[in-house]
């Protein structure tokens, strides 16, 4: 292949033989600010992954991906030179850094993407944060397939999700007057203070709100926790003073309700309050004939979390087990004692979108015999992410460990086969509950071939499921009939 080399393009071979001793002139804005979240995160990344990285493909899959900006580019390593090429032109060149070289790669990546910008519009148009997502969407697949990178404005959304924010708890639109409350969250800030929905905010603070943008009354809405925000509300002909304190705010992932003597919970992720959120709702309910906690489409969350809940329900025996190549990464867990339920029976239901933390828990209480789960195949993750926060605010979610079941098995891969498989049930429970019992004596499988049968699938709000899990909760001797000594590696089929 003929190789034309573009005399206007900033070249970089030939200035010295070690990138960081080529020329020394400022980069600009952009390009200088991907230097620190893109060493900082590989340098994570090498000394955390689960498997030991290739740090000199991570970064030419990096540079490669820039392509997805302007699909003309195209990066070239051969030999001791890495090179951006724009069609057959040669428009930026530098020699290769040494091996596993994190910051020889930081100044080499900078001072290519710096020469590309001179020819390539759409490249020198880019942000920052566009070059480092682009790169990002390149490494990550690269270590596994959960392993992920999120920018400045992903990143609080999830911290959000996990830990909570500071805020007063309503939603708000902009109206002529100020602002109308659309909804407050049942015991937050606003509605502790008495506002009501469709109340309009019509001063915050002693300033007038109307006319303005909903951004502007929000940020004047904003502020420290602790802070107590007055307001006036206009609500029908009435303008009333009210104020409301902000507080940490931790989004509901538990809904709970009595049923007939069964507490039915829904578990939708796990963040910082769901293990406290389910114990308080354990003790509302008193003395119930059985739980049912429902996992189905829960995605996960924080792993403490799963641990938490678990050791909720369990007197005794492990949790999980997590094995990684930092030694952080290395952890155990058992239960402390302690069933907050006083052995109330257990279903707990399961579905193909069941993952990670639910996963987790799942596997606990089934191998534990503390609970009986009803439902399909789990996703089978398996792994566990820790959070590594980056200069420009954004964040990586890494891969760091594996987790292994009570009895020793591996979760990733083969997740959380149920005791009673609902899988593609053409039935009602009654009657797939009867003919597992008929049956006779059950057929038990490994796991691969468990899981093969017992399909994962999107089950959320299955009648099928519900049904069985109240049949089991009412009927020992089924339970019993049921139990599995080696659950969570072995299936009931008929």
């Amino acid at each position: 292949m003929k190789r034309v080399l573009l005399a206007s393009a900033l070249l970089l071979a030939g200035c010295a033989t070690d990138p960081r001793s080529a020329q020394r002139a400022r980069l600009e804005p952009e390009v200088a600010a991907i230097a620190a979240p893109l060493g900082g995160g590989i340098t994570q990344i090498r000394d955390k992954a689960i498997d030991p990285p290739d740090i000199d493909r991570l970064f030419l899959a990096a540079l490669g991906h820039l392509s997805v900006i302007d699909p003309d580019m195209r990066v070239e390593a051969i030999g001791n030179e890495v090179a951006f090429y724009y069609g057959e032109v040669a428009i930026a060149q530098a020699p290769r850094p040494r091996p596993q070289d994190i910051a020889g790669w930081v100044e080499t990546t900078q001072r290519l993407i710096e020469s590309a910008r001179k020819v390539s519009k759409p490249l020198g148009t880019s942000t920052s944060e566009t070059l480092l997502q682009s790169m990002y969407e390149a490494i990550m697949p690269q270590l596994d397939n959960y392993s992920r990178y999120s920018g400045r404005r992903d990143a609080q959304r999830n911290g959000v999700m996990r830990n909570g924010f500071v805020g007063l708890g309503m939603d708000l639109e902009s109206v002529p007057e100020g602002a109308r409350v659309r909804l407050t969250l049942k015991d937050g800030p606003a509605d502790d203070g008495g506002i009501l929905p469709d109340d309009i905010i019509v001063r915050a603070q002693g300033q007038r709100l109307a006319g303005q943008p909903l951004a502007a009354i929000l940020r004047r809405l904003d502020g420290p926790k602790d802070m107590l925000v007055r307001m006036i509300v206009k609500r029908g002909d009435d303008e009333i003073a009210v104020s409301a304190r902000r507080s940490l705010i931790i989004p509901e992932t538990v809904k709970g309700e009595v049923i007939n003597g069964v507490l039915e919970l829904s578990v939708k992720s796990f963040n910082q309050r769901t293990a406290s959120t389910i114990a308080e709702k354990v003790a509302a309910a008193g003395p119930v004939r059985g739980i049912v906690l429902d996992l189905r489409g829960d995605p996960g969350g924080l792993l403490d979390q799963a641990v938490a809940v678990a050791d909720l329900f369990m007197e005794k025996g492990v949790i999980a087990t997590l094995r990684g190549r930092h030694p952080g990464a290395m952890q155990f867990y058992a239960a402390t004692g302690g069933d907050i339920s006083l052995g109330a029976p257990i279903v707990m239901l399961l579905d193909g979108r069941s993952a990670s933390a639910s996963e987790i828990l799942a596997a606990a209480l089934q191998e534990n015999g503390r609970a009986i789960a009803v439902g399909t195949a789990s996703v089978g993750k398996g792994t566990v992410q820790t959070i590594v926060p980056l200069a420009n605010g954004g964040e990586l979610a890494l891969t760091w460990a594996r987790v292994f079941t009570p009895a020793g098995a591996i979760l990733a891969g083969r997740g959380v086969v149920p005791d009673v498989c609902t899988s593609g049930a053409q039935t009602e429970g009654g009657q797939l509950l009867d003919t597992l019992v008929k049956a006779g004596p059950r057929r038990r499988m490994a796991a691969e071939a468990a899981r093969t049968t017992c399909r994962p699938e999107p089950h959320a709000g299955a009648a099928v499921d519900a049904e069985v899990a109240r049949r089991l909760i009412d009927d020992s001797a089924l339970r019993t009939a049921l139990h599995l000594p080696e659950a969570g590696q072995l299936a009931t089929s008929p």
